[in-house]
């Protein structure tokens, strides 16, 4: 075989996958994201390590005050036609969402998380009540913005000002229409200063070592699988580099 077919079919092997690669990251113990599930069900991000067309901008929680996230709504479905995966951006409704710190509770007992105001799309929209910080496994920190599954108020439910009088799991409600993005932003406060502190010692890097730098849940450093696929195209490309020297060899 002509050896520029070799390096051609493995090169458009590599872009091919590259393409069809779907984002995959895990939000870091201490980062605020957005959990979410589109009402159609097509477009949805989970904290689980499942491979998701929506994504995240995440912050990472340093000690009480403002903060802002913004979650991606990218659908995935089966093309009619062609019978392939495909995906567009954006979403329709709600189905489930949610505000997030992993390991928040751990990392920031007390921590309370109050919702500023909510933009879909850049817009601001109104609230159905008010929502409150809790738990659903005394590990990572939650505010249900819609989650409809919710009947009643957990016992560590909060608010900053100690009012749960309006608190509810659906403030933002279902109907938000068709949108792309979605902005939380927010203010933490009731964490203590140890924990600050704590906080701020684990994650400091120490000065010219960069072998312990913090890893990020930056989207643009998802593990795509696309490595791998330049490695077996090079493995190819070198191997049939290989049988041409040992031909002239002969």
């Amino acid at each position: 075989m002509n050896i520029k077919k070799i390096i051609a079919g493995c090169a458009a092997s590599a872009l091919a996958v590259s393409a069809m690669a779907v984002s995959a990251f895990a939000v870091a113990d201490g980062e605020a994201y957005v959990q979410f599930a589109g009402g159609d069900w097509l477009a949805s991000f989970y904290n689980d390590g499942k491979e998701y067309a929506s994504y995240n901008d995440t912050v990472k929680i340093t000690g009480n005050g403002s903060y802002s996230v913004t979650v991606h709504a990218v659908a995935s479905f089966t093309d009619e036609e062609t019978g392939e995966p495909a995906t567009s951006e954006g979403s329709t409704d709600l189905a489930f969402a949610a505000l997030s710190v992993p390991n928040g509770e751990v990392l920031f007992p007390g921590m309370i998380m109050t919702i500023d105001s909510i933009e879909v799309d850049g817009t601001a929209v109104a609230l159905n009540g008010v929502p409150y910080t809790s738990s659903d496994d005394k590990i990572e920190t939650r505010v249900n913005l819609y989650n409809e599954w919710v009947s009643g108020l957990p016992d560590d439910a909060r608010t900053a000002d100690g009012d749960l009088s309006n608190a509810t799991a659906t403030a933002l409600g279902k109907s938000i229409g068709a949108w792309k993005t979605m902005t939380i932003n927010f203010t933490v406060s009731g964490i203590e200063a140890s924990s600050e502190a704590t906080t701020d010692a684990a994650n400091e890097t120490p000065a010219g070592d960069a072998n312990n730098a913090p890893a990020t849940s930056d989207k643009n450093n998802a593990d795509t699988g696309v490595e791998g696929v330049a490695a077996v195209a090079g493995v190819a490309i070198i191997a049939a580099g290989a049988i041409i020297i040992a031909k002239k060899r002969k």
